[in-house]
C-alpha cells in the first residue's frame, strides 16, 4: 500500500507553498484524491506516493533547445524611402 501525503506535506517535499500545490491540483499537473466527506463544503486532498513520483519524474529539468534566429517582421504601414 502507498503512502498518502496531505498536501502540506507534499508543499514540504516539493519545498513550495500548500497554495502552489492547490493549484498544480486544480491544473491537473499533480493528481490528488479528495477525500472530504460527501456534501462537503471543503476539499480534503491526498497525493499518494506513485502520483507524487510520476509528477516529479515529469518535471526533470530537460537542457533548453537550441534557440533558433528569428527573422524580423517587414511593418507594410511603413513608408522607406530610397536615397541612392
Amino acid at each position: 500500500m502507498t503512502a498518502h501525503y496531505p498536501i502540506g506535506r507534499v508543499g514540504e517535499i516539493l519545498a513550495i507553498d500548500q497554495r502552489a500545490v492547490k493549484a498544480l491540483i486544480r491544473s491537473g499537473e499533480l493528481r490528488a484524491s479528495d477525500v472530504a466527506p460527501a456534501g462537503s463544503r471543503y476539499h480534503k486532498w491526498r497525493v499518494s506516493q506513485d502520483d507524487l513520483d510520476l509528477f516529479l519524474e515529469r518535471r526533470v529539468h530537460a537542457p533548453p533547445a537550441p534557440a533558433t534566429r528569428r527573422r524580423r517582421r517587414r511593418d507594410d504601414h511603413v513608408i522607406r524611402f530610397n536615397y541612392d
